[in-house]
């Protein structure tokens, strides 16, 4: 393990300058929730899920680079494929935009916890300006860091995972984005209610239960009708297996499992026949303290949180300035020992969207009248975090 700090400026100049057969790069974004999540109870989960979505509706003066209730992961790629041509990617997978489906989820069908077993059919890829501005312009929650004097207070910020990629690798990334790109949802061209007419393997579903990179083998192997979708953090995770860097301790530290109990899940994604379970009863009632109950089947919830990506990043990077720290966990330390590993800055070039209200001449005792006008700037975005060779 290289134990000394070099950070170094990631550029984008790589999808047109020479590559090596090693050259080429993978970085994976994780930008937490606006709020934290709490999984510990299915209230406490609904509830900070649900204020976290809230706060994404303020655009902070940055329309457009809104981040997933939980967090979302930003790829990019930018790599020479065999045969000559060179790739320069940013992305990420999104779904579940429909607000009147989780409504009638919630409210009419009332299936409780089962929104996290569910699989939407309006899965769709992120472009490459969208996804560089989430990261560029991401506005994260207040924390405190407590320092030797006094508490200070900052801004949470995206973090990344960096590894490099051979042409091989390059290959099997281009072709896994080109086939979910082909069959996300394009809103501009298909209405929602055409998109969920479609069968299910000439779409991508959205959600916690598929694993893009297991059904995506299964497509390429020959089971052509394989549904393909996932979640962003399981998408993006996918880039990092095709590479050939996915270690077990990722699959350990970045996932989540949760034992949920039947009795929580309703309507047709239950398996009690007749089960309802309602908002309120698991916002302010029983059903919402805990995941399982004595006497009822469970059903395994298991999903790559976003938080603990960023965290594993974050712990990382603490082991590097004091490997004997109380806040270096023991086994990232072990990883890092056997690992090549440094710290990291990358920079890129952005653009953030502004809206800029004017106040109008007005005539006396009528309302206040505003023009509006969008206003995008060229800015340049650093972030950190950790590289793997």
């Amino acid at each position: 393990m290289k134990m000394k700090i070099f950070p170094r400026l990631g550029l984008l100049l790589l999808a047109t300058s020479g590559f090596s057969s090693r050259a080429g790069e993978l970085v994976l974004f994780a930008n937490p929730s606006i709020r934290k999540i709490r999984w510990d109870t299915p209230s406490s989960a609904l509830i900070t899920s649900g204020w976290s979505q809230v706060h994404n509706q303020i655009s902070h003066g940055n329309p457009g680079t809104v981040t997933a209730a939980v967090g979302h992961v930003v790829v990019h790629f930018a790599c020479r494929d065999s045969t000559g041509l060179d790739h320069d990617v940013w992305t990420g997978m999104t779904g579940q935009n429909d607000a009147l489906e989780t409504k009638n989820d919630l409210l009419t069908d009332e299936i409780g916890i089962g929104v996290l077993f569910k699989s939407y059919t309006d899965g769709a890829i992120d472009p490459n300006e969208k996804s560089r501005n989430q990261v560029a312009n991401y506005y994260g929650r207040l924390t405190d860091d407590s320092g030797f004097l006094f508490k200070r207070r900052y801004r949470v910020a995206p973090k990344f995972l960096r590894v490099s990629v051979d042409t091989e690798a390059c290959d099997r990334m281009v072709n896994f984005y080109a086939t979910f790109k082909h069959l996300g949802w394009n809103k501009a061209v298909t209405p929602l209610a055409e998109q969920r007419k479609k069968p299910l393997d000439q779409l991508l579903s959205f959600g916690f239960t598929i694993d893009p990179y297991s059904a995506y083998l299964k497509r390429v192997s020959g089971e052509d009708k394989t549904p393909l979708g996932g979640g962003c953090s399981s998408f993006a995770l996918a880039f990092l297996k095709l590479s050939g860097h996915f270690d077990p301790i990722f699959e350990a530290r970045f996932s989540r499992t949760i034992a949920v109990s039947e009795k929580l899940i309703g309507g047709k994604y239950g398996r009690i026949a007749g089960n309802k379970v309602s908002v309120l009863g698991v916002l302010a009632g029983h059903l919402g303290r805990h995941w399982t109950f004595e006497g009822v089947a469970n059903r395994s919830l298991r999903f790559y949180d976003v938080q603990n990506i960023w965290d594993f990043i974050a712990g990382a990077q603490t082991c590097f300035e004091n490997s004997t720290s109380q806040q270096c966990p023991s086994d990232i330390a072990r990883w890092m020992q056997s690992s090549d590993v440094s710290v990291d800055t990358y920079a890129f070039p952005a653009t953030r969207t502004e809206i800029r209200r004017t106040p109008l001449p007005q005539t006396r005792g009528a309302p206040p009248q505003f023009k509006e006008e969008t206003i995008v700037r060229k800015i340049r975005a650093t972030r950190d975090g950790i590289r793997l060779k």
